[in-house]
């Protein structure tokens, strides 16, 4: 009883975000049932593919042009309905089952991308999440037999990876980094200053940009300290040569104040929520034009 105790008291502090300690309490024996629930449920989703996967747009703030999609899983139970992420991906993690879902993720991606170029449609690059998990140096060859199975081609699959991967073996992550660049993927650092930011990584690692998290972006009025930090993200990006994106846009002033920083790029409920790829197809590509069997220029539905 003590180690099962304990155990679930360990549990609950990974789930409130690590780092501290708890003591136990009847109350989690609710939360512990809860998640083994979940972990039961899981496995189950996995073997059954009750995975979906949502687009979220990523935007030129310069432009407005549409430069990229996040890809954003989703659990549609059968009983419960959609699960939202916060309800599963730690357990997924914890169990590792994430990178079963990861390898499905990316597969999914690739072959909707293979579908939107049979229909003759733009293409924009798609990023995919990775987990700590994820990242070994099988990674590499991974991506490359998904992206040969699908025909897709450099440069339409980006990686979002943490600031936590960089605390392991750093031979092993730049050999994993390089890898990724000779198959054109670009790669940027999700939720940058939530973790455990370091400028060295930046300089030392192939990065090609930044996501700065959206808790920066909460009292983000022109005189508030987080505009003072997401400017100095940006002015250090632009000396590196690192793109900037802003993520959880919601306001129009949010939005003026990151024109006014000069941000490369946004995503957010203020453009787009994330939405299935049929409502990307229908609503944010376009078809491409091609040349017809006596040269003329004929447009695809």
């Amino acid at each position: 009883m003590l180690i099962r105790d304990a155990d679930t008291a360990m549990y609950h502090v990974k789930d409130t975000g690590r780092g501290a300690y708890r003591y136990f309490s009847s109350e989690m024996n609710t939360r512990m049932q809860e998640r083994l629930q979940v972990e039961t449920g899981l496995r189950q989703a996995v073997a059954e593919r009750q995975f979906e996967l949502m687009y979220q747009p990523k935007v030129n703030i310069a432009s407005g042009e549409i430069v990229g999609l996040e890809a954003l899983l989703r659990w549609r139970h059968p009983e419960w309905g959609l699960v939202p992420p916060g309800r599963f991906i730690s357990v997924a993690e914890d169990t590792g089952l994430i990178v079963d879902i990861g390898r499905w993720v990316l597969a999914e991606v690739c072959r909707q991308l293979q579908e939107w170029r049979d229909r003759g449609l733009s293409l924009r690059p798609v990023a995919v999440n990775l987990s700590v998990r994820q990242f070994t140096p099988a990674l590499v060859d991974e991506i490359a037999d998904a992206m040969s199975e699908f025909g897709v081609v450099s440069g339409q699959i980006e990686v979002e990876i943490t600031e936590s991967l960089f605390m392991r073996n750093a031979e092993e992550v730049r050999t994993i980094l390089k890898g990724l660049s000779r198959l054109g993927a670009r790669v940027t650092i999700d939720d940058f200053g939530t973790g455990y930011s370091s400028l060295g990584y930046i300089r030392h690692f192939s990065v090609n940009a930044l996501k700065i998290d959206r808790a920066f972006l909460s009292d983000f009025t022109a005189s508030s300290q987080n505009v003072a930090i997401v400017r100095a993200v940006i002015t250090m990006c632009r000396g590196l040569g690192i793109g900037v994106i802003a993520e959880g846009v919601e306001t129009e002033e949010q939005l003026e104040i990151l024109r006014k920083l000069h941000c490369d790029e946004y995503q957010g409920f203020l453009f787009s929520p994330p939405v299935s790829g049929g409502e990307i197809e229908r609503h944010y590509l376009k078809a491409v034009p091609k040349l017809g069997a006596a040269g003329e220029r004929q447009w695809q539905a």
